[in-house]
């Protein structure tokens, strides 16, 4: 990472001049006032269309990038316009492959966040086909927040779903960082070591419950030790739950019944973005979510 996440001195919002990119744009702005980083905001000119252009206009190459370039820097002028109070910022155009050039132009010009919006409800499912929005997922060198909902002020509540693990202790460090004025809550969502497995072999309820229980057990304790461990010493001590069931339709009931405002997802690595995905929070739940998803690969912690 470039710099502490702390800090978050430098936020790269990329829009595509949709309507999902204007809400992230709209938070982006919001995050920058909030936290008085600089803004960078990203439009990146798709290569093919570009070529296509150039030749139905048989214009140079030269000629068809400048008109281009000239046409995104009207529309990015004039939807920044629209942004109340808008802050320092500055405006970066470039051609390629949009998922990588916006992973590449965060490492480049040192962003702590790349902000992106979201497309619809069938989000994930473009995703895992090879959208943008997943290029920069798999490649970025930060934290990634995907927009869903309009900005309505400052995050309230944030969802952190957790396996204990190295990974979502940075999540987690990362996230209170991110949006430190925040309602915090760890969710661990258990079930018995092979209790599917015993339930299809016919195991006595008696049986399961016992193991339930356990499982249970183990998980309240294991949650006290990871809270424990993150040294929070300061402000409220964050909230936790335990759920027994599927571990993707319990984070979706607690996400719709809580009112969470944002979920930070921790995944294994970049190269393994989609088996991250669909293995802890898994492809339904993540379509069918609701609220805004700041993910967060296996990094370092912030300073």
């Amino acid at each position: 990472m470039n710099a502490p996440v702390n800090a978050l001195r430098h936020l790269l919002i990329a829009t595509d001049f949709s309507a999902a990119a204007d809400r992230a744009l709209a938070r982006a702005a919001q995050l920058a006032r909030q936290r008085g980083a600089r803004l960078t905001v990203l439009h990146v000119i798709p290569q093919g269309p570009l070529e296509l252009a150039r030749r139905f206009a048989m214009q140079a190459p030269e000629a068809a990038e400048a008109e281009a370039r000239r046409g995104a820097r009207q529309e990015l002028e004039e939807r920044l316009s629209r942004l109340p109070e808008l802050p320092p910022h500055q405006v970066e155009l470039r051609v390629g492959r949009p998922g990588a050039e916006i992973a590449k132009a965060a490492g480049e010009l040192g962003a702590d966040l790349i902000v992106l919006g979201a497309h619809g409800e069938r989000f994930l499912k473009e995703v895992l086909l090879g959208s943008t929005v997943h290029k920069a997922l798999r490649l970025a060198p930060c934290p990634v927040l995907v927009v869903k909902q309009a900005a309505a002020g400052p995050y309230r509540r944030v969802l952190l779903p957790t396996d204990f693990s190295a990974n979502a202790r940075t999540a987690a460090a990362i996230a209170r960082a991110f949006a430190p004025e925040a309602d915090r809550e760890f969710l661990h969502v258990y079930e018995a070591p092979f209790e599917r497995q015993m339930y299809f072999a016919g195991a006595r309820d008696s049986t399961l419950d016992f193991y339930r229980h356990k499982a249970e057990s183990d998980a309240r304790e294991a949650m006290g030790r990871f809270v424990a461990e993150l040294g929070w010493q300061d402000g409220p001590a964050p909230g936790t739950r335990l759920r027994h069931g599927y571990a993707p339709a319990e984070i979706e009931r607690v996400v719709q019944d809580f009112s969470f405002d944002l979920i930070a997802l921790a995944t294994q690595d970049n190269s393994e973005l989609t088996a991250a995905l669909l293995g802890s929070v898994s492809l339904h739940v993540i379509e069918e979510i609701q609220c805004d998803l700041l993910v967060v690969r296996g990094m370092g912690a912030p300073d």
